[in-house]
């Protein structure tokens, strides 16, 4: 079965459809060497005539999303290699887009662990990845790791109907905040990948740096990934700007697939970082208007984030499937994760309990 690290490769030669995401967001980037050997994601990817397991050897943790810091920890103190590791994820992106194009495959799945059991690699892992591939990896040894998001699930028909929906209390909430935005007298564009200029996607790319700056973390994503989302994307991404004066002051990036909307980055010019309550309208409020009046399914608004519970959006359990080969720190390992699944599955029943919807 067919390994590569050129997805232009296996577009080329499967009748895997390069187009549509999550396909053209990983084609970005590595084109834009966002992903790379140099970055610490080798790509690898495993692939039939219908299917590909978008798949990387990793040196590193980073842009994961799925935490594993602490087992790192645990082989260095027993002195072994944890890494380099195989993954199969969408590098930097903590979001349940298909990892395994278009659907599951059985052949895949066996050939990656094939290639892992023989590979010098130390562990193996599956990020968010739905009930389906949980499942069969759970039968071949793998322990499934629970941790929690926040996802607004759509059933309403308008944004009123949303504001209706709340505690009087929280709606309240809601509509003042809304109220302070509203004051700042702000201008919002609302821009498809395919529609965005030069000059926009520069601007992209100094909100996105803004933000790394500010959270002292390392810019994942280079110059040329946000050049050339119009080629890439098209209208898979989404852009809010918000304008001051007639000058873009922030920005919030979404991606789109089928019935999901995808919350993703953010950027605010710091000169402008007084106007508190423009990232909830730009990150939260604005993506459940656009969820509702286009009848998607869902709004992933990106990793944690309590305050998103308040505003509507349930805590839903996200799955990861993991194996180690040092037998040791595996059993150690395995049986912490028992304890946090357990911990995860009664922190998501006590907190529906302070979604703000009425009985």
């Amino acid at each position: 079965m067919p390994i590569t690290n050129k997805l232009s490769e296996v577009f080329k030669n499967t009748e895997i459809d390069s187009k549509g995401f999550p396909q053209n967001l990983l084609s970005l980037l590595q084109e834009s060497k966002s992903v790379s050997n140099e970055t610490g994601w080798s790509p690898i990817h495993f692939y039939n005539s219908t299917n590909l397991l978008a798949s990387y050897i990793k040196s590193h943790s980073y842009g994961d999303y799925i935490f594993d810091w602490a087992w790192a920890d645990l082989y260095t103190r027993m002195g072994i290699e944890y890494y380099p590791k195989l993954v199969h994820s969408l590098p930097f992106s903590p979001i349940n887009a298909a990892k395994m194009i278009p659907c599951l495959n059985e052949d895949l799945i066996n050939e990656s662990i094939n290639f892992y059991k023989n590979a010098p690699v130390n562990s193996h892992h599956y990020l968010f990845i739905d009930q389906e591939i949980s499942s069969s990896l759970e039968k071949k040894g793998y322990k499934i790791q629970r941790t929690i998001q926040y996802h607004f699930k759509n059933t309403f028909k308008s944004f009123e109907d949303y504001l209706d929906s709340l505690k009087a209390r929280k709606r309240k909430q809601v509509r003042n905040e809304l109220k302070n935005v509203s004051q700042y007298e702000i201008e919002f564009e609302f821009v498809s990948g395919e529609e965005l200029t030069n000059e926009q996607t520069l601007i992209c790319y100094n909100l996105y740096l803004s933000t790394i700056a500010k959270k002292g973390a390392i810019p994942y994503l280079t110059k040329d990934f946000f050049e050339n989302i119009p080629k890439f994307l098209g209208d898979s991404f989404k852009v809010l700007f918000a304008k001051k004066d007639g000058l873009i002051i922030a920005m919030s990036i979404f991606f789109l697939n089928d019935m999901t909307l995808y919350g993703r980055y953010w950027g605010i010019d710091p000169m402008f970082d007084s106007m508190p309550m423009l990232h909830f309208y730009m990150c939260y409020y604005f993506g459940i208007e656009y969820t509702i009046e286009n009848n998607l399914e869902v709004f992933e608004a990106g990793a944690q984030g309590e305050q998103k519970l308040l505003r509507g959006f349930y805590p839903v359990e996200i799955l990861s499937a993991h194996h180690l080969k040092n037998d040791y720190a595996r059993k150690i390992i395995f049986d912490h994760i028992d304890q946090q699944n357990e911990a995860t599955l009664n922190s998501i029943d006590e907190l529906k309990s302070y979604l703000p919807y009425k009985l």
